[in-house]
């Protein structure tokens, strides 16, 4: 009798621990609030956009808890700086896996993100990024998912623009030596070479770079004919271009999304005129009425216009928001497979569909610094470049 009440007893225990188990991504929501993190650079080399994709984040979840929260909960937001560094992103989920925080939107660099999609999987969380874009963050069955358009998408776009729409035949690429640059080179490289151009030198730099004089000097000298094309970030970027512009480069620069950056104008000044670039977001598009709307509530509430990052960190806590609700549930698995299911998504940065792999497919649009303003050149359809 003894025997058989110790193995009643064991199997009580055993039964209340798999239940524990079973239920492990989802238990920190039971009761109480439901925490959400943050990861991105809120400080260092990524602050640029770490910091606008927060201040987007932020604002998202203030007005979500101001209309009642999610399923009933109201959100808590946490957050984490990675100080764009890899380490310290992978150490950021670690911890959020430690306090049983499940949900996550990444503000990391590319860099950074490519570093925590094997740790978000693995303690069985979910992560939205607005920012991290090269493709090799999204995967099969993926737990990491993007609402941004990615780096072929970007390059390629650039590439099919400068070659066709711009007539420019030679390219000297300014390679940023991260995930972001190097992915954004092939990307661009493969593309423009198919449509008639050459690149016809690399200038690979290191990420806290700031003297390219050497850099502009030697290409413009070697190659009189051709034209810049920078794969980097807007603080690196603005100093190229006024490097250049300095010692006498007249022609076009042609770059990539993060050169939206409002920090772009601010390091390069009357510099940035004649850069042409492809981008996720303009905000003279008129994409919709969910687009105008925050516009106007952003301005409104900061006096200033929402940039690339913060449309887009604003979208992905509310795409968040609209699996966990449309699940019914604060299971991972279960928001998981909504998140796949979400296609046409009218949000204020435009349509969103999410891919079989995490990724989204969205229109490019080609724009250029003129004046201190962005102005759109051309809309490019997906598939039309």
């Amino acid at each position: 009798m003894l025997k058989l009440k110790s193995m009643i007893a064991c199997l009580i225990i055993f039964a209340f621990v798999i239940s524990g188990c079973s239920n492990s991504s989802s238990s920190a929501s039971e009761e109480g609030s439901l925490k959400i993190g943050y990861v991105g650079g809120l400080s260092g080399a990524t602050a640029s956009f770490g910091i606008p994709t927060f201040e987007a984040v932020e604002y998202a979840i203030k007005e979500i808890n101001d209309n009642g929260g999610i399923n009933g909960k109201t959100v808590e937001l946490v957050k984490e700086d990675d100080e764009g560094n890899p380490f310290k992103g992978q150490q950021a989920i670690d911890k959020f896996a430690n306090d049983e925080i499940h949900y996550v939107i990444s503000g990391s660099s590319s860099a950074v993100a490519l570093s925590q999609v094997a740790k978000v999987k693995q303690n069985n969380m979910i992560a939205v990024s607005p920012v991290a874009s090269d493709p090799k963050v999204v995967s099969d069955d993926p737990y990491f998912f993007v609402n941004l358009a990615n780096n072929n998408q970007f390059g390629w776009s650039a590439a099919y623009y400068a070659a066709n729409e711009m007539d420019e035949k030679e390219m000297i690429a300014f390679v940023r030596d991260d995930a972001y640059g190097t992915s954004i080179l092939k990307a661009f490289k493969e593309k423009y070479e198919e449509n008639g151009g050459k690149i016809v030198k690399e200038f690979k730099y290191p990420v806290d770079a700031k003297d390219f004089n050497s850099y502009i000097s030697q290409g413009m000298s070697q190659y009189p004919n051709a034209t810049i094309f920078a794969t980097g970030y807007a603080a690196d970027t603005g100093l190229i271009a006024k490097q250049a512009r300095a010692i006498g480069y007249d022609k076009p620069i042609v770059a990539t999304n993060p050169i939206s950056n409002p920090q772009y104008l601010e390091i390069a000044g009357d510099a940035t005129n004649n850069t042409i670039l492809s981008s996720a977001y303009i905000s003279d598009v008129s994409v919709g009425e969910e687009t105008k709307k925050f516009i106007e509530t952003w301005k409104s509430e900061f006096d200033i216009e929402p940039n690339v990052y913060q449309i887009h960190g604003y979208d992905a806590v509310n795409i968040l928001k609209t699996a966990i609700e449309s699940a019914d549930s604060f299971d991972t698995e279960k928001v998981q497979q909504e998140l796949l299911k979400i296609k046409d998504y009218v949000g204020a940065s435009g349509v969103t569909s999410f891919n079989s792999d995490g990724s989204s497919t969205k229109p490019i649009y080609m724009i250029k610094w003129e004046n201190k303003e962005l102005k759109l050149e051309k809309t490019l359809e997906p598939g039309s470049y």
